[in-house]
């Protein structure tokens, strides 16, 4: 009996599907879908990973919250310690931008009879992050304060109507000339941490 044989030239083969993954639109429009359903994902599980943080939740719990995350010793809050304005609302601010984010076309790489993919994502990054959230008074962004320290726990008063009434700008917060205990902020992973989770997610 007669026997036949085939031989495949695979690296030939794959150069050839490599070379026309470029042109071929199906194959481009099916991992551009796989790639935005990753970042929707992503973008999901940063929104909320940043929902349940404790300084989000502090924060978002106004001028008269509990000092949930000890950050402070205890007394007072974030919220008027940072002397956001009573009807501000700073972590919405911050959640909106962290929901903006896109995918770019991608860049075709080929390479060894295969071809890669390669989505850039544009969206909000720490420094934006930090110059959005910049406050005069700090001097700096508060975001950048959460993590790096915020001076001036010595002489801040919490809730005391015979000197803050009138005279604070959350309500149930200000700082007094002298100094009035002992002890400083204690500095945290915030946003940063939840950016780099968020990139590791993505690759």
């Amino acid at each position: 009996m007669a026997k036949i044989k085939v031989r495949y030239n695979w690296v030939k083969i794959k150069k050839k599907i490599a070379k026309n993954a470029t042109k071929n639109r199906k194959l481009l429009s099916t991992v551009t879908a796989n790639a935005e359903n990753r970042l929707r994902r992503a973008k999901r599980e940063l929104i909320k990973e940043f929902d349940s943080h404790p300084v989000t939740l502090e924060i978002e719990g106004g001028p008269d919250a509990f000092n949930s995350t000890g950050l402070l010793g205890g007394y007072g809050n974030l919220f008027s310690f940072i002397g956001f304005h009573e009807e501000e609302d700073p972590i919405e601010l911050v959640r909106q931008l962290l929901s903006v984010s896109e995918l770019m076309k991608p860049t075709v790489i080929q390479k060894r009879g295969s071809v890669e993919y390669k989505f850039r994502v544009v969206g909000m990054t720490k420094s934006k992050l930090f110059a959005a959230t910049r406050l005069g008074w700090l001097g700096k962004s508060w975001l950048q304060g959460i993590e790096s320290g915020l001076s001036g726990l010595g002489q801040y008063m919490h809730d005391d109507p015979d000197y803050i009434h009138g005279n604070s700008r959350s309500g149930t917060g200000i700082q007094s000339r002298v100094k009035i205990r002992g002890g400083g902020y204690t500095p945290t992973r915030y946003i940063s941490a939840l950016i780099r989770n968020f990139e590791k997610k993505l690759k």
